[in-house]
């Protein structure tokens, strides 16, 4: 497999977490959803360098692909 490819599987795959945890948030009740949306733009914004993705069906963020929020 080329670099080319392997990045742009790895990109996929980043954007189909980022959406599978939009997605849960978006289904999260009231209180919940708002709460998790405060948290998503928290996170997303003081450490890019973390990756949201499902964790247990959960949002959380991974650094190098070891869960370090939940």
């Amino acid at each position: 497999m080329s670099d080319d490819a392997k990045i742009s599987k790895k990109e996929q795959k980043k954007a189909e977490d980022l959406a599978a945890v939009i997605e849960k948030i978006a289904e999260m009740p009231e209180p919940d959803r708002t709460m998790a949306e405060r948290i998503h733009t928290l996170v997303t914004e003081s450490a890019p360098e973390l990756d949201p993705r499902l964790w247990y069906g959960m949002p959380a963020y991974a650094k190098d692909g070891k869960v370090v929020c939940f």
